[in-house]
């Protein structure tokens, strides 16, 4: 699965990225791998966008808790899409405050 320059900068610009896109995406970042959350991958990356003052403990919490999604049940999801989706959601939900 590949994505254009032109796919990442439309989805950029309208605020509004594809499933699978977004399931592509973490993979290359190390957030998802064999379809599933990496704990680790997703720490690591976390901690390089938070200031070094945000409170490891918090981003290690968010990251536990949204795990999860991992072990949810996911109908028709090969691919991984839908479970990028839920990662996404839960991450996004849970470090706003950070």
């Amino acid at each position: 699965m590949g994505i254009s320059e032109d796919e990442m900068l439309t989805a950029k610009k309208n605020h509004n990225i594809d499933d699978c896109m977004l399931s592509c995406v973490f993979q290359k970042m190390g957030v998802l791998k064999d379809g599933k959350m990496d704990l680790d991958g997703t720490y690591a990356l976390a901690e390089k966008f938070f200031s070094p003052d945000t409170d490891k403990e918090d981003i290690r919490k968010v990251s536990v808790d949204c795990n999860k999604v991992s072990d949810e049940k996911i109908e028709n999801d090969e691919k991984g899409c839908k479970r990028a989706r839920l990662v996404f959601n839960c991450l996004k939900d849970n470090m706003k405050d950070m």
